[in-house]
């Protein structure tokens, strides 16, 4: 029994992927940052302001709601939830969730027999705060929790009562420096974070602390004219500072409708392109993202719906 149990939690881990205990909330929270490669730590996304960059929350002059929902390839999904709120005259807070995780599990037993099917999801939530302290300069702060039971993995047969829990809590810290059509911002994830973990799979049973690394992006974006937007950005999760992120963003290229497109550098054999289109009419926003794998894992898609009240 212990045996199955080691085999359906790696496969987990690695179905999730990275060293990096929290990758599983690496996906962009929506179409647009997607679209854009998340090149756009120093514009955002209204409405999900606080997943880029928490110095852009400022920015925010009305209620906004957005949910996105992500399919992704290898049977991997996404949810997210985000409420900005403005707190004139200067201020800013957003109250959001996401859901990651996958499905379809294949499990094993020791004799590499099949086994009944498994998921798994994890759950962050973020309380976040901006302000801005000058027309040209903003902080902002995430505080964030996540949570995972995998208690589902041992399904019906559970008669040793096993059980895996895990809950981590961290913060980010964002700047944004805004001059003319240039803005430059700088955010710092996952500051003093870690993961709790608690593994009952044995009689003495484990629990332990794992550090969730810190990851420090830099990007900027300049507006050509009302139409075209550039944006370049680096961050160290490539074990470099090198910019590795791309994108240009097309504004109304026809009544409402706009063209994103980004990419990311791991290699130079390996560029991930990114592709995206929105449409806006009134309070409503629609935006669409796709890509297109970086291993031939397949095709994923993201939708994103958002309110202004």
């Amino acid at each position: 029994m212990k045996q199955i149990i080691y085999i359906l939690l790696i496969n987990i881990i690695f179905a999730i992927g990275g060293n990096n205990p929290w990758a599983v909330f690496n996906i962009a929270s929506n179409a647009n940052d997607f679209s854009l490669a998340a090149a756009n730590i120093s514009e955002g996304t209204k409405g999900f302001y606080q997943f880029s960059n928490p110095a852009l929350l400022p920015n925010i002059d009305k209620k906004t709601f957005g949910a996105s929902y992500t399919m992704m390839s290898l049977d991997r999904s996404s949810q997210s939830l985000s409420l900005n709120i403005p707190l004139p005259p200067k201020a800013a807070v957003a109250i959001s969730m996401m859901r990651s995780g996958t499905s379809d599990i294949q499990g094993r037993d020791v004799y590499n027999n099949n086994t009944e099917l498994f998921s798994h999801y994890e759950i962050l939530g973020l309380i976040s705060f901006g302000v801005s302290f000058s027309k040209y300069f903003s902080g902002g702060l995430n505080i964030k929790a996540s949570y995972s039971n995998l208690d589902n993995l041992f399904g019906e047969n559970n008669e040793a009562s096993y059980s895996i829990k895990n809950n981590g809590i961290g913060f980010d810290g964002g700047f944004l420096f805004n001059y003319s059509k240039f803005s430059f911002g700088l955010k710092l994830e996952n500051l003093a974070s870690s993961k709790n973990w608690d593994l009952n799979i044995s009689e003495q049973g484990n629990s332990y602390e794992e550090v969730i690394p810190t990851i420090y992006k830099i990007g900027g974006h300049y507006k050509i004219n009302d139409h075209f937007t550039m944006f370049l950005c680096s961050d160290n999760s490539l074990n470099n500072l090198l910019i590795n992120k791309y994108a240009l963003k097309i504004e109304n290229i026809f009544d409402n409708v706009g063209i994103r497109a980004g990419a990311t550098i791991f290699s130079k054999s390996q560029i991930v392109p990114v592709l995206g289109l929105y449409y806006s009419k009134g309070i409503f926003d629609l935006n669409y993202g796709v890509d297109f794998g970086s291993v031939n894992e397949g095709i994923s898609h993201i939708f994103t719906w958002k309110f202004t009240l």
